[in-house]
């Protein structure tokens, strides 16, 4: 942008803003305008008529002198704002000057930084010593690349164990052949936003393994990998491992194993540690590199299972499986809603019929029905709140259960609290001051709605 001003700008920073231009025309020609017509072509009895009788009754040396006082008050104004609009465009100008004058200063740094690194290690390649990372980084910032580990869809594969009791991905005749699950991993290249990937080695996995039936999480130090004899792996740029959540014998049964090597298994062994028997378990798995103890890479699944009629397994991440039970007592919520708004559209159409909606027998018909929703509406409720328990917290049990109103209160259709009044749009002021089944189960509704949020 320039810094110079010149006429056009003078006269635009002075003219720029309606309200002056409105207010300077008003007062310079308008009201000049319509006095002197007033005083020169009306008649007397005319001149004071309508808005005539507030323009001031004066001469025409006044008119001028307000015209000079107008323009004047113009043009030291423009002059305020062509100065301020000038002194903006010096400074940035010298700003734009200081951000290029730095990026040169930066760029000139960081050739000389590479050149005393190029000097480092020619130095240290003439002289026939190892370059040592921790030489560079006590002067110079080395940022590390980082791998990108994405955890891939889990799978069922045809296993056998081969030497060492290392389990192996297929078939193979004169072994023993089994089936696993396993949860695989991939050092995808593709990031977002895209950078560069790192490699990482020695990566072995903690998987700890929590039941529903009341016994304590077990946790397993060395998973097993895939067709991999070490119970630790490398991941290279797009290389991909699977690790072994789970074994499926000939009859179905499932079993929690590990990998280790001791004394007397030096070239290590895969052990049974558990047999699954229930039908749920939640799995959690660490990936950890073994240099350092560092946890790369943390994921919380559930592991169900179904045995009859027909067995099936499915690992899948926490939070689409919290995700989908909620959604699942949501839908029998609002199953119950429309129980309970055909109980009252039946109700209203036999009350219609007999002109009359307060007869007593249709009201005790509806009381009845409600009453047996209300048992359904309870079930529901204690289900709904032994899951959030159980996987989203007490706090949100209980924030689920003391939703207003509670099953009675709509129910028996308790008067509205005046609190409740006040949160109210003003069409639902104009409804009902009492509470029903319906708020019952549609607030219970938005509760988990609300909790659904937290999960994703």
């Amino acid at each position: 942008m320039s810094n110079s001003i010149n006429r056009r700008t003078f006269w635009k920073s002075g003219l720029v803003h309606p309200l002056k231009v409105a207010i300077v025309t008003l007062l310079a020609l308008i009201l000049p305008a319509i006095g002197i017509v007033r005083d020169v072509v009306l008649s007397p009895e005319n001149r004071d008529r309508y808005l005539l009788q507030y323009i001031p009754n004066w001469s025409w040396y006044w008119w001028v002198i307000l015209i000079l006082v107008a323009l004047l008050v113009l043009l030291e104004e423009t002059s305020f704002r062509a100065h301020r609009i000038g002194q903006l465009n010096l400074q940035e100008h010298y700003e734009s000057l200081i951000d290029k004058l730095e990026q040169k200063t930066q760029l000139l740094a960081i050739s000389a930084d590479v050149r005393d690194v190029r000097e480092l290690i020619g130095g240290k390649q003439a002289e026939g010593q190892p370059i040592q990372i921790h030489e560079l980084e006590r002067h110079y910032e080395i940022k590390k690349l980082v791998p990108n580990l994405v955890h891939l869809e889990s799978s069922i594969v045809d296993v056998y164990e081969g030497e060492h009791s290392v389990i192996i991905e297929g078939i193979h005749e004169g072994s023993q052949n089994f089936r696993a699950l396993t949860s695989p991993y991939h050092n995808s290249p593709h990031t977002r936003p895209p950078r560069r990937i790192g490699v990482v080695n020695g990566v072995s996995a903690e998987i700890t393994y929590s039941f529903f039936d009341g016994s304590y999480p077990l946790t397993i130090h060395h998973g097993a990998w895939l067709s991999e004899k070490d119970n630790k792996v490398n991941f290279g740029v797009t290389t991909k491992r699977s690790l072994i959540i789970a074994t499926i014998g000939g009859a179905n049964e499932l079993y929690i194993i590990e990998r280790e090597f001791d004394g007397v298994h030096p070239e290590g062994v895969t052990r049974r540690v558990k047999q699954l028997e229930g039908d749920l378990f939640k799995v959690q798995v660490r990936l950890i590199t073994e240099s350092d103890g560092e946890i790369i890479n943390k994921r919380e699944m559930f592991l169900t299972i179904t045995r009859e009629p027909d067995f099936t397994i499915e690992l899948t991440w926490a939070s689409v499986w919290k995700l989908r039970h909620l959604y699942r007592f949501q839908a029998e919520g609002y199953d119950l809603l429309m129980k309970l708004y055909g109980i009252s559209e039946q109700a209203h159409e036999k009350g219609k019929a007999i002109e009359d909606f307060f007869n007593a027998e249709v009201l005790a018909e509806k009381k009845k029905q409600e009453e047996a929703i209300a048992e359904q509406v309870k079930d529901w409720e204690a289900k709904a709140a032994v899951f959030i328990g159980l996987h989203l917290g007490e706090k949100q049990k209980e924030d689920f259960l003391k939703s207003a109103p509670s099953i009675d209160e709509g129910l028996h259709e308790a008067k509205k609290q005046w609190f409740f009044r006040l949160g109210e749009s003003q069409k639902e002021k104009f409804t009902r001051s009492y509470w029903t089944l319906i708020d019952t189960v549609d607030v219970r509704i938005k509760k988990l709605d609300g909790l659904q949020k937290i999960v994703r």
